[in-house]
């Protein structure tokens, strides 16, 4: 959890005003037998007092160990009589069972500071950290007094005759003499500290160590644990049993105890110590070490159904603390620090392989995660979130969704940069995930170079929802679209004065093109910051149902009111279906989708880029088959690769149809089909064109330059074989294309 920091001026005043208050009289922060719950549980504790002269009710008083939560666990109604004391377990369980209080928290020793909250929302109370040992508490003696002693606990009654136990507490550091890495060979580590009277203690199963953990009393050796048995993998309850030879990696947490207290930094190694690591795995890789329960537990995992559909909660309150290392495609490593993890995605959190989000914070230790970590945008080098999703939701692939923000890199989209890596949680591989930015005010500060952003972001999930802000300038958006003739004139640019339309231009067409049949009822997220002059954007994300029906026409359901093309409903295709009726608008649209086609998705650089990703994960895909069965084997993982190629060989000729059923053609072509010999005719003269004939898989087979003059056919003869071509006409302004037949 995160750790105590400064309080603002305003809190110190009103705790001073109200020390004769409701107080925090006594605080158990490792209780392992001094006090039991009605469960027979011994969760940590804090006691309050009240002092008198009167009663409390201490209804919608409030404790916490993080003030920069938004929420805080509260009180129910009840009246603490004077001179009266209240156990409050912090067993993170957030339960009210008849008189006995359960908190939405855990103490963590040494760390948090310890906040008691009136209804008026000031601070009235607050324990500093300082060495408790087990078994122990903090008190004030005699009650209510200002000063703090460790004393042997005196639950629900008087600390007055409690008996004072003397602590002698001594910072210390802790050194290892081998760094997190690659080895060959087994490895002896040592342990080193300064003060003798302090003790090592250490774990290997990623288990937070403490007073009760393992004493360090000589080196520790560290061989190749991959032909052991999984301890993690196979603890989640899902229909995918993992191969049991999964790669493993060594897992070493110790820290200094001081009078039964973490008294140094600790230290977090991952050591891989198998060649076959290194030489596999060609990209970054990423190792999570946290406590077992914080995945796993039933009341706390993040990673399990447990007691709460845990992997479906949401909010800081199912964050929990983990260390993070990342080591570069050449394994150095380049992050190494502590953070929170929450579970990430929607659909995705029900998936066995589940995606995780990654944040850093000062109360862990570092603000943010200072590291170029993307290729795509290396002027980046601070991160406050990063993403660690899944690749299993790509039907098939697994590198879809990076292929797709590759694609579009160039546009003028705000899409998420991101890089392959393997992951490992706890020693053990966890498979391909995709290290990605997070679309947020963060993202914003970091692309925009904005600092303390705030924004509006509204989502389409089946529904409007709002993930930051409000819907209000939205709704106002919508309104004013609304209020606007889109035939006229000044259309354009009165919409150009709230919406970025180049932007949303480029947005439309990239998903269009892909054909994401998730989108736009789900994955559509619209932003603006709160700037008087900011225009409404377009986060362009998830993108895993793109890519796999040819013929997949969304376009027409803007362009028209036919019943047989409307698959969505109003809220979704509002926007695009009000800006495609003005002339302007309708004429850049079609022009740079043309653009596009040719250029962003032609079949060469798509073919291109998917042979790239293709031969970047095939040695990682055996692997992630073995672990997750996901595809369930390496040809039908070649099968879905050679779906999206004949996707990138075939869309564009579709799209090609589409744009001219929607905006057509000013030319005619005749005969079609024909034997090698026919001719065009325009609407208008054409001082400057090139006319391309392309096969289906896109490559050129003939060019003609020239102008053109209204009423004299422009005839073309070629020797072309029979089949099915492209004809392509680039004008200066626009270019057009359709279908030729020669038999």
């Amino acid at each position: 959890m995160k750790k105590w920091f400064c309080l603002p001026v305003c809190f110190l005043i009103a705790y001073q005003a109200m020390a004769q208050s409701v107080m925090i009289n006594e605080v158990c922060y490792t209780n392992r037998t001094a006090l039991t719950d009605n469960e027979g549980n011994t969760p940590d504790w804090l006691e309050l007092y009240n002092p008198g002269p009167g009663a409390v009710n201490l209804r919608n008083y409030k404790v916490t160990d993080d003030t920069s939560k938004t929420e805080f666990w509260t009180f129910p109604d009840y009246t603490l009589q004077s001179g009266s004391f209240l156990i409050v377990f912090a067993s993170d369980k957030d339960t009210v069972i008849g008189p006995e209080f359960h908190t939405g928290f855990k103490l963590g020793n040494m760390k948090e500071s310890l906040f008691l909250i009136n209804p008026s929302d000031a601070i009235i109370d607050v324990i500093y950290p300082q060495c408790v040992p087990a078994d122990k508490s903090l008190a004030r003696i005699p009650d209510g007094a200002s000063d703090l002693v460790v004393i042997n606990p005196t639950p629900g009654t008087t600390n007055n005759n409690a008996t004072i136990i003397p602590v002698n507490y001594l910072r210390d550091t802790l050194t290892a003499n081998v760094s997190s890495g690659f080895y060959n060979a087994p490895v002896l580590v040592s342990l080193a500290h300064t003060n003798s009277a302090d003790k090592i203690v250490y774990t290997l199963d990623g288990d937070d160590p403490d007073d009760e953990s393992e004493v360090y009393n000589k080196p520790l050796p560290f061989s190749d644990l991959t032909p052991q048995e999984n301890r993690f993998a196979n603890i989640p309850e899902t229909t995918v049993e993992p191969g049991n030879k999964i790669f493993k990696a060594n897992i070493l947490r110790a820290v200094v105890y001081s009078s039964g207290c973490p008294a140094s930094n600790e230290i977090n190694n991952t050591y891989f110590i198998n060649p076959a690591i290194k030489a596999s795995y060609k990209v970054p890789i990423v190792s999570l070490i946290t406590d077992k329960d914080n995945l796993f537990d039933d009341e706390i995992g993040l990673y399990v159904q447990g007691n709460y559909r845990n992997f479906d909660q949401h909010g800081s309150e199912w964050e929990r603390p983990v260390h993070i290392e990342i080591f570069d495609s050449l394994g150095t490593q380049v992050i190494d620090q502590d953070g929170g993890m929450r579970i990430h995605g929607r659909g995705s959190r029900r998936s066995p392989q589940k995606s995780l989000r990654l944040y850093a914070d000062a109360g862990y230790g570092k603000a943010y995660f200072e590291y170029p970590l993307f290729s795509q945008k290396p002027w980046i080098n601070k991160f406050r979130v990063i993403l660690l999703r899944n690749t299993n939701g790509t039907l098939g692939s697994l590198f879809k969704e990076e292929l797709c923000n590759y694609l579009v890199q160039d546009m003028n989209i705000d899409y998420q940069a991101g890089n392959t890596i393997i992951l490992f949680i706890n020693g053990e591989y966890w498979g391909i995930y995709n290290l990605m930015e997070r679309e947020n005010s963060y993202y914003v500060e970091n692309n925009f170079n904005i600092s303390n952003v705030r924004l509006d972001v509204v989502a389409y999930d089946r529904e409007v929802v709002v993930e930051e802000g409000s819907l209000d300038a939205y709704n106002d958006f919508l309104a004013y679209l609304a209020s606007l003739d889109p035939t006229s004139d000044s259309f354009f640019d009165a919409v150009g004065a709230r919406l970025d339309v180049n932007e949303m231009i480029d947005y439309f067409i990239a998903k269009l093109y892909l054909a994401d049949t998730d989108w736009p009822l789900s994955n559509l997220e619209m932003w603006k910051t709160y700037a008087d002059t900011a225009k409404w954007r377009f986060f362009m994300f998830d993108s895993d149902g793109s890519m796999e029906w040819l013929d997949y026409d969304h376009l027409s359901e803007y362009n028209n009111d036919i019943d047989e093309y409307q698959r969505f409903p109003e809220f979704c295709t509002v926007i695009l279906k009000t800006m495609i009726q003005n002339e302007a608008f309708r004429e850049l649209f079609r022009r740079k989708f043309y653009e596009h086609v040719n250029t962003t998705f032609s079949t060469s650089r798509v073919l291109k880029a998917i042979s790239y990703f293709e031969k970047k994960y095939a040695p990682l895909i055996p692997d992630h088959i073995y672990r997750w069965h996901n595809p369930v084997d390496y040809r039908k993982w070649q099968e879905h690769v050679a779906s999206i190629k004949d996707f990138a060989v075939q869309r564009p000729s579709m799209v090609m149809e589409q744009l001219s059923k929607n905006f057509g053609n000013p030319f005619s072509l005749y005969p079609n089909p024909n034997r090698g010999s026919f001719s065009i005719e325009f609407v208008n003269d054409i001082e400057s064109m090139d006319i391309s004939i392309y096969s289906t898989n896109g490559v050129l087979m003939g060019i003609w330059s020239g102008s053109y003059t209204v009423g004299i056919p422009l005839e073309i003869h070629t020797t072309l074989p029979a089949g099915v071509y492209l004809l392509h006409v680039l004008t200066k302004y626009n270019s057009f294309v359709n279908k030729l037949i020669i038999q």
